[in-house]
């Protein structure tokens, strides 16, 4: 009854681990219709894009560096707490593992505001001041996200 219980919370762990990256790749093409719609005329499409783009690859490499692989370990460590039947050690992971999030977190946006010209300077864009604007502008989703 145990490895049932444990095999079903780990199944369950691990949909809505993958429900919510596919489901925010979802909202990430989604949000490409309004946003080309905003900048109008195609000439102002390709200027933003390259610049979007150059914002988000180091987002997405901070993003991955912050997380590293600790949501699903977390939830791994919680499951097998919860099959043997101790919930408090299930909820200090939980705590600990939120507060090793929010730190990593934190310090790989305080990373990307420092090395944002740098990054902004190697960027195929011709704004290398807008660039370094566009990635600054991620700096609080990395800080304060935690899938």
């Amino acid at each position: 009854m145990v490895d049932a219980r444990m095999n079903s919370k780990i199944i369950s762990g691990s949909f809505w681990l993958s429900f919510g990256s596919i489901f925010s790749r979802v909202l990430g093409i989604v949000y490409l219709i309004p946003w080309l719609a905003m900048l109008g005329s195609p000439s102002h499409q390709t200027t933003a894009q390259a610049i979007f783009n150059s914002a988000y690859t180091p987002y997405a490499l901070f993003i991955s560096l912050g997380t590293a692989g600790f949501p699903s370990a977390i939830a791994r460590r919680v499951a097998y707490y919860n099959g043997q039947g101790k919930p408090l050690s299930a909820k200090r992971v939980t705590q600990t593992g939120f507060v090793i999030m929010l730190l990593s977190g934190i310090i790989c946006g305080i990373l990307l505001y420092t090395f944002a010209p740098l990054l902004a300077a190697s960027s195929p864009v011709k704004s290398t001041c807008d660039a370094t604007l566009a990635i600054r502008a991620w700096c609080p989703l990395l800080s304060f996200y935690h899938p």
